[in-house]
């Protein structure tokens, strides 16, 4: 009985080893993440977390003109509220740069206000793994908290637009560079050539062609010169308009009244024609 005993204990003790042995195995697996802010002009703040990076669109709904029902429809993307947290230190340059939205709330392009950030997740090594650019961002709240064993600062962060990046490089050529985060040089945007032709009324902008559409509809534009004429596939009517530099403007009828709808090219190819196509109601037109 004795020798029974023995054994099974020695085996609970050998198994509770190999648990214990694959628990420390699996938690030197386990990564955790602290975060660091690139603020031009300000330097970089560390945070031991950081939430809410990315990116929300409205959503609207439209009826179907067949009254089968509504289809929703992408309308304003915008930039989510980053919430990041770390101790709280003697000096606090996210307060510094907060103080200064009340002198200069009315001032919508003041430089010591909008910031263009770079957000950097560090894994346990403090390697790099995951970058997010915040365009035009500022602290719209920073708080003191007490979790009942540290004091903690909190800030919040608001951007016009969150995009996540696959390198610290990699920001969208649409939108500005971070100015002195980088030595690199982001490649020379090409389309910007068929904006300035288009604006001063050298080479027309190409909307001829083949659309695709966020809603599930396709398009076929003719254009001859700066008119453009398509078939609108849902309301199965023909849809007249104009290109003025990169806005496009189209009208339709609808029994006795004429309706007007404008559009924003948001993207161009090289060779002076365009890709993207935002329009008022929320539509996207991309080829």
């Amino acid at each position: 009985m004795d020798k029974i005993i023995r054994f099974v204990t020695t085996m609970l003790v050998v198994s509770f080893s190999v648990l214990l042995g694959s628990s420390a195995v699996f938690a030197d697996e386990v990564v955790k993440y602290s975060f660091l802010a690139k603020v031009p002009d300000i330097g970089v703040i560390h945070f031991s977390s950081c939430t809410g990076m990315g990116s929300e669109s409205e959503v609207h709904e439209k009826p179907r003109l067949d009254y089968s029902g509504f289809s929703k429809v992408p309308g304003i993307v915008f930039g989510t509220s980053v919430v990041c947290k770390r101790p709280m230190l003697p000096k606090s340059v996210a307060w510094e740069w907060h103080k200064k939205i009340v002198p200069h709330h009315s001032q919508s392009n003041d430089a010591n206000l909008y910031k263009n950030i770079l957000i950097v997740a560090l894994d346990n090594k403090n390697q790099e793994m995951a970058w997010w650019h915040l365009l035009r961002a500022w602290p719209s709240k920073v708080v003191n908290l007490y979790d009942g064993e540290s004091l903690i600062e909190e800030v919040v962060l608001v951007s016009d637009s969150t995009q996540r990046l696959n390198s610290p490089n990699g920001w969208d050529l649409h939108e500005p560079p971070i100015p002195g985060l980088s030595t690199v040089e982001p490649p020379k945007v090409e389309m910007a050539t068929g904006y300035v032709a288009a604006q001063k009324g050298g080479q027309q902008v190409d909307l001829s062609g083949r659309w695709t559409s966020n809603i599930g509809l396709i398009y076929q534009i003719s254009q001859n010169g700066s008119k453009l004429s398509y078939q609108d596939p849902m309301m199965h009517k023909p849809v007249n308009g104009t290109v003025d530099g990169k806005t496009v403007t189209v009208s339709w009828t609808e029994g006795n009244a004429v309706k007007n709808l404008k559009g924003t090219i948001t993207s161009m190819a090289s060779d002076n024609r365009a890709k993207t196509i935002s329009w008022a109601n929320g539509v996207i037109f991309q080829r």
